[in-house]
């Protein structure tokens, strides 16, 4: 159990990878999160594949939306 005085583990969720990822690199974010999908797949690491296949899920729903398209940094 964790003391007061400890701060708390950061989390990162699939969400705010996708967010930061597409942030980023805009729509191309999806490429580079299927490399990590297939990266994951090759190397049989089951638990970090299922994380990208959500960031993945979650980056496609965010791209749908207009708002993300010219939101990318330069």
């Amino acid at each position: 159990m964790a003391s007061k005085d400890e701060p708390d583990e950061a989390e990162t969720t699939a969400s705010s990878v996708a967010t930061a990822l597409i942030r980023i690199y805009g729509a191309v974010a999806i490429g580079t999160i299927r490399r990590h999908i297939s990266r994951c797949v090759e190397d049989n690491l089951t638990d970090e594949a299922e994380f990208w296949l959500r960031v993945r899920n979650r980056a496609t729903v965010l791209l749908r939306t207009s708002r993300w398209k010219s939101d990318t940094i330069h």
